[in-house]
């Protein structure tokens, strides 16, 4: 074989020419596949690396939504009871003031008393609410009843 691969071909069988020169292309071929198949093995092997870093990317993802997911969790939770001090010191701070404010007009409405007459008459609660009816304005038209 090596006697036909050079420039001087000395075999005279044609078969053998053939042979030898189908042998070398499938030769040549192989060493082509050959070649390719490394190439796709390490692509696969860097596919598998790829793979087990996004796979490693991914689990401490999901570990850190489960931090921050705690976290808000937390601060739900501390803005609920913030939340329900300041309603608690904001209903106690309304019952202090009602309390003194009902003191000061109770205080308001004791007239002092002068030989058994009040000086001026105690005002009525500011919860009450006056029964005059409104007066009717004079630029309204006055009804033929109403002048009857």
């Amino acid at each position: 074989m090596e006697a036909l691969q050079g420039r001087d071909t000395q075999e005279d069988s044609p078969t053998m020419v053939h042979l030898t020169t189908y042998l070398l292309a499938l030769d040549e071929q192989y060493d082509r596949q050959a070649l390719e198949l490394r190439a796709c093995l390490q692509r696969a092997k860097e596919a598998e690396v790829f793979n087990r870093m996004l796979q490693v990317q991914l689990a401490e993802a999901h570990a850190s939504a489960a931090v921050a997911e705690s976290r808000e969790a937390a601060m739900e939770e501390a803005l609920k009871e913030a939340e329900d001090r300041h309603v608690h010191q904001l209903h106690a701070a309304y019952l202090v003031t009602r309390a003194r404010r009902r003191t000061l007009a109770a205080e308001r409405q004791d007239a002092p008393i002068l030989e058994g007459i009040p000086i001026h008459p105690p005002a009525p609660p500011p919860s009450e609410v006056s029964d005059v009816e409104p007066l009717i304005p004079l630029t309204q038209p006055s009804s033929r009843e109403d002048v009857d």
